[in-house]
């Protein structure tokens, strides 16, 4: 800055006037000869900086061998008058964007205006999707749960957190003021879940829109409300859909302030998205972790403010973290944890319901990560560090967790814990299919289509969920049975989902006592059932694969018969004998 200022002064000091009006984008070399302008000779190593590009851009078109800059050749007054007309000012170096700034994603006005409308718009769009068809599927054990808790008065929901299931507390409680509205029937509790998609879509727009033309970022936000591995979210009465939501939602207040680095509260706020995100779901950690390497890497000038930050987030969360660790074996009963490295990925990133055709999975995974690495190739070779990092971290640390997990610590992971990971895949896949040239991408995005659109539908199937407790609970109505029997409280969970066909029921194994254990009532004593309390009926027994409880009534004398059976479920109907009246 002060080598431009000193050779300004020189130049005003000689005389020479400095050229004004040239073309955006023109420099000295670019002037046509003949103009009152001088070319670069070619002996002449023209700079944008220092007094070796001025004394460059001072040469005139003479043949310079000195290394110290242009000499003029004798009669110019060695070198130090310039030929007739007028002295340019070199021009400026291009100054790198850590962050790449869009030209045409104004901050106000105009451009700003279209961009919310244009992320409002995409949202509702995404929401739309996510509705469609939303209360086909039938619910299954995760969404019973949910369910169940709503039923009760908020002070039993609050015991249930403090006691078992605090790592989805929030969203509990988000729920609850949902249910006040919307009501607390299926489609109502996956209307959340849609409206969390839509909410990821819209941030995905404002973020991308920061650096890509608006309609990458709308291309990109509708490529998250479609992606399988996000979208069955929306069809899914849990908290994941909206954990996706505050992943983008924490990236846009990190980078804003990375921005403002110097401006205190919008750390402050960076902060407080990520004590909420870490509430709502604990393993959004793994995103403040990569935000950090993505800091160090894109942004080293916020590396102290955002260590600051993060270590008041992670004293912020120690409480939550501490009851999630004494609560850890309320997932210990989960059968579905023990994937291999590649069926972690694949679900991760293609979802995993029952009903999804397989090979068409693969081929959209294989996809999404081919055009996601093209895209982050394509945001660093234009030296723009920070959305590449940003994105190649937000995507690749949970997604490694997950993977590393699954291969060596064989089980305790699931794929649905890291779905938050899949808009970064989203956003880099987008990116890299607008660098293909010409009509290609267009071409890519029919092809895309054409894959995605039988996943959807797949995932909108009666029988899509991991249980299908629509069927198991039409058994009761179905079969001729005089009473029902569950013998462990998971199996509660189907009357739950569906109440009623078991409203006209006699339940045998109701516990005089009931507690909670953990999500639905206790079940009686299996010891407890005397002959007398299954005289002559026809028992409709719901159990699960691993318990052998009805063995109570197999030494009671009743006769068992399979009736249909599930992943986890098993249904079977016991006929009792009768007893005789001195028995009684």
């Amino acid at each position: 800055m002060r080598d431009r200022v000193r050779h300004r002064r020189q130049e005003r000091h000689r005389g020479g006037h400095l050229l004004r009006g040239l073309p955006a984008g023109r420099e000295l070399r670019d002037l046509p000869a003949g103009d009152g302008s001088h070319r670069r000779p070619p002996g002449c190593r023209h700079r944008d900086r220092g007094a070796r590009g001025h004394r460059a851009a001072r040469c005139g078109g003479r043949v310079a061998g000195d290394p110290r800059g242009c000499r003029g050749a004798a009669g110019d007054q060695g070198g130090r008058r310039q030929a007739a007309g007028p002295a340019l000012r070199p021009a400026r170096p291009r100054p790198r964007q850590n962050f790449g700034a869009n030209q045409q994603a104004d901050t106000e006005g105009a451009g700003l205006r279209r961009r919310h409308l244009s992320a409002l718009v995409t949202g509702l769009v995404a929401t739309a999707l996510g509705l469609a068809w939303a209360g086909r599927p039938t619910i299954w054990y995760d969404e019973a749960v949910t369910l169940s808790l709503l039923e009760r008065p908020f002070g039993d929901t609050w015991t249930v957190l403090r006691e078992i299931d605090a790592v989805h507390g929030a969203y509990y409680v988000a729920l609850r003021g949902w249910s006040l509205l919307a009501g607390d029937s299926i489609e109502a509790v996956r209307a959340f879940s849609a409206l969390g998609v839509g909410v990821t879509a819209a941030a995905v727009v404002l973020l991308v829109a920061r650096h890509q033309r608006l309609r990458t970022a709308v291309a990109a936000g509708l490529v998250c409300g479609i992606a399988p591995g996000l979208a069955w979210t929306a069809l899914d009465g849990r908290s994941y859909a909206w954990s996706a939501a505050f992943a983008v939602l924490a990236t846009l207040a990190l980078e804003n302030a990375c921005r403002n680095r110097k401006r205190p509260r919008d750390w402050v706020l960076y902060g407080a998205v990520c004590v909420l995100a870490c509430c709502w779901h604990l393993y959004l950690a793994l995103l403040v972790v990569g935000h950090g390497a993505a800091v160090m890497v894109g942004f080293p000038k916020g590396r102290v403010p955002w260590t600051l930050t993060a270590v008041g987030t992670a004293i912020a969360g120690v409480p939550i973290g501490l009851v999630a660790w004494s609560q850890r074996d309320q997932v210990a009963w989960l059968t579905d944890t023990n994937y291999s490295g590649d069926r972690m990925l694949l679900n991760q990133l293609a979802s995993g319901q029952a009903a999804d055709p397989d090979w068409l999975r693969w081929v959209f995974a294989i996809g999404l990560i081919a055009f996601a690495l093209l895209g982050i190739a394509k945001l660093w070779r234009k030296s723009r560090r920070w959305l590449p990092s940003v994105l190649a971290l937000w995507g690749g640390v949970p997604t490694v967790v997950a993977v590393v997990c699954a291969v060596v610590a064989d089980g305790g992971m699931h794929p649905r814990y890291v779905t938050f990971a899949v808009p970064a895949y989203a956003i880099a896949a987008t990116v890299g299919a607008f660098a293909l040239p010409r009509w290609t991408p267009a071409v890519a995005a029919v092809a895309g289509l054409a894959v995605v659109v039988p996943i959807l539908v797949a995932q909108r199937g009666e029988s899509a969920k991991p249980d299908d407790l629509r069927r198991l609970s039409a058994t009761a109505a179905e079969v001729d049975a005089d009473a029902v029997y569950f013998t462990v409280p998971k199996a509660r969970s189907i009357a739950a989902a569906y109440p009623e066909p078991f409203e006209d029921e006699v339940d045998i194994s109701a516990d005089p006592d009931p507690e909670l254990d953990p999500f639905f009532p206790t079940i009686r004593d299996a010891e407890t059932i005397k002959g007398v309390d299954v005289d002559g009926l026809r028992v409709l027994v719901y159990g699960t694969r691993n318990d052998r409880a009805a063995d109570r009534l197999r030494e009671l004398g009743c006769r068992s018969e399979p009736v249909t059976t599930d992943r986890h479920f098993v249904v079977t109907l016991f006929t009792c004998p009768s007893l005789s009246p001195a028995a009684r």
